[in-house]
């Protein structure tokens, strides 16, 4: 599908990508024009684990211990939306010390990670986003829970779309793309701790 429109409106092109013998079919394609979105400024801050300052072995509980330190420091830099990596609860931690990934695993929106990143969202009014390893029952899931800034849940993705790893390891595919939205109102800067 391809529409060109006048100077003022853009083109769109959708292709079919990665299957040789597939075939997509569009129904009553419509383009409205809506009006322009209004400008937004976040102040965002990301978070990425380097080796212990203590130069010893990461455990779980050290693990959490640098978690919450990621956070406070964070917080302190008041931003809009704080960004964890996925695997939060297990990154630095030797395999042979957290065992399987659903020995690593925590339940949301309760477990001791989430009750963590519920702390501090509420405690420096930020979004926090954060990517664990969820157990839900006997299933397991590559999941980003979202806590807005009153450290209310505000909901979880888990991954639709997993690695070869991640499948052969057991974990369970997500099966719906949520939206979120975010009350952006601060306008500052952009930061990585």
């Amino acid at each position: 599908f391809r529409y060109e429109g006048t100077e003022e409106e853009s083109s769109f092109e959708f292709y079919l990508r990665s299957a040789a013998k597939g075939s997509v079919e569009w129904y009553d394609p419509l383009i409205e024009k809506i009006e322009k979105p209004k400008h937004r400024m976040a102040r965002i801050a990301t978070v990425r684990f380097g080796e212990p300052k203590h130069g010893g072995i990461v455990d779980i509980a050290y693990q959490s211990k640098r978690i919450k330190q990621k956070l406070e420091l964070a917080g302190s830099m008041e931003p809009d939306l704080l960004l964890l990596p996925e695997f939060l609860q297990i990154i630095g931690v030797a395999k042979e010390i957290y065992g399987t990934y659903f020995d690593a695993a925590q339940t949301v929106p309760d477990g001791p990670l989430c009750q963590s990143l519920k702390e501090a969202a509420k405690k420096y009014s930020m979004y926090v986003v954060a990517g664990m390893i969820e157990k839900k029952g006997r299933y397991m899931f590559n999941t980003s829970v979202i806590f807005d800034r009153d450290g209310r849940f505000a909901g979880q993705y888990d991954k639709t779309h997993l690695t070869f790893m991640e499948m052969k390891e057991g974990f369970s595919c997500g099966d719906a793309y949520p939206v979120f939205d975010f009350d952006f109102q601060k306008g500052r800067d952009t930061y990585m701790l």
